[in-house]
């Protein structure tokens, strides 16, 4: 279209044999040819500005489209790169979490040890039971929030705009 516009701007000729370029004299034919002519050389230098606005109309509607199209696409590539590091940093904590877990069983089976032998009080083994299961909830919900963020990538990779995510994440709320 726009290759189109501006070449429209330009003046051309065209060599037919009409029905309306029929005459009953050459006088009349050559009025006729000079006339087509004359339109189609002169008629672009004379109305330039309308054939320049309509080319630089359809010149900016594409620079447009343009930038729509890679706005979306910035869009998207930021999306992933944060989904990629929020994942990261999830992964890590889930690690750290996981360690985290693994002391806490320790501590308290070698608090149930010494509760079975009378060195320590039945307490200790309730605050350590607590303390193992509040882990355990941690890292089970640092684990949705890595599943979550798999799913927002996975979203980001191929959706168009974004509104199944939106969608989901409306559901989470209610």
């Amino acid at each position: 279209d726009v290759a189109e516009a501006v070449a429209d701007r330009l003046p051309s000729v065209e060599l037919s044999l009409d029905s309306s370029m029929a005459s009953n004299s050459f006088s009349g034919l050559a009025s006729n040819v000079i006339s087509t002519l004359g339109l189609n050389v002169f008629g672009p230098v004379f109305d330039a500005n309308k054939r320049l606005n309509h080319a630089n109309k359809l010149k900016g509607v594409v620079k447009e489209k343009y930038s729509i199209y890679l706005n979306k696409i910035l869009s998207a590539l930021t999306e992933i790169e944060d989904a990629f590091v929020v994942e990261k940093f999830q992964m890590q904590k889930d690690k750290q979490l996981a360690d985290q877990e693994l002391l806490a069983e320790r501590a308290l089976e070698e608090s149930r040890f010494h509760y079975l032998h009378g060195k320590v009080g039945y307490l200790s083994v309730l605050t350590l039971s607590e303390k193992l299961n509040l882990i355990q909830r941690d890292n089970l919900l640092s684990k949705r929030l890595l599943f979550n963020n798999r799913v927002d990538l996975y979203l980001a990779l191929g959706t168009d705009d974004g509104q199944q995510r939106d969608d989901r994440e409306i559901k989470n709320y209610n």
